[in-house]
């Protein structure tokens, strides 16, 4: 259930995409507090996110690069590839050692904005509201972050099989290629995709 146990609107009941999402901003929130300039190492926050990066390579490793089937089951699996490979992304942008970390975040997003991000868009405003809360080390249960998760949710129910694989195979191309992603994570999929 989203937090304020709000309404989904017109999403369909047993719609468990909502706390999936939720659970990959977990990790991704637990990322950045580790990253951030801060007094010291936590270990466990590390070892969570040791665990949580492993997750998603595992759960993306199923990665089928042409889904047999343009069916339900299939455009779940494109919505959760495109869930994980965005986290990734993430991981490997914020992973980079900014001088300045709110300058290096502002850049980040800069950089995603011609490629990943659309902010002429509803969902790509909603995207970048949740990346510059996340980023200033923000509470992923909080009010603001909820509202926008359940915008993106409203929007993303409307698209299609095609719409995912065509967002999934973005976000992978952008993985193995851009320099904003250079780094282990990059490396590892580059050798799994045999790039």
């Amino acid at each position: 259930m989203p937090p304020l146990n709000g309404p989904f609107g017109n999403l369909p009941p047993n719609y468990t995409l909502y706390e999936d999402l939720m659970i990959i901003l977990e990790g991704l929130e637990n990322t950045t507090a580790l990253i951030r300039p801060s007094r010291g190492l936590d270990k466990r926050r590390l070892e969570q996110h040791s665990k949580f990066v492993t997750k998603l390579n595992d759960e993306l490793n199923r990665m089928t690069d042409n889904p047999s089937r343009q069916s339900v089951p299939f455009r779940r699996f494109l919505i959760e590839d495109s869930f994980r490979l965005a986290a990734l992304i993430y991981i490997s942008g914020v992973s980079k050692k900014f001088p300045d970390w709110q300058g290096g975040c502002d850049k980040l997003i800069h950089h995603l904005h011609p490629k990943l991000i659309d902010t002429t868009k509803s969902w790509g405003q909603c995207i970048e509201l949740i990346l510059k809360v996340l980023m200033a080390g923000g509470n992923v249960h909080s009010e603001e972050i909820a509202l926008y998760v359940l915008q993106l949710m409203e929007y993303f129910i409307t698209l299609s099989w095609g719409d995912w694989k065509l967002a999934r195979d973005l976000l992978l191309d952008f993985l193995l290629h851009d320099k904003i992603c250079g780094g282990a994570l990059q490396d590892f999929w580059r050798q799994k995709q045999g790039v």
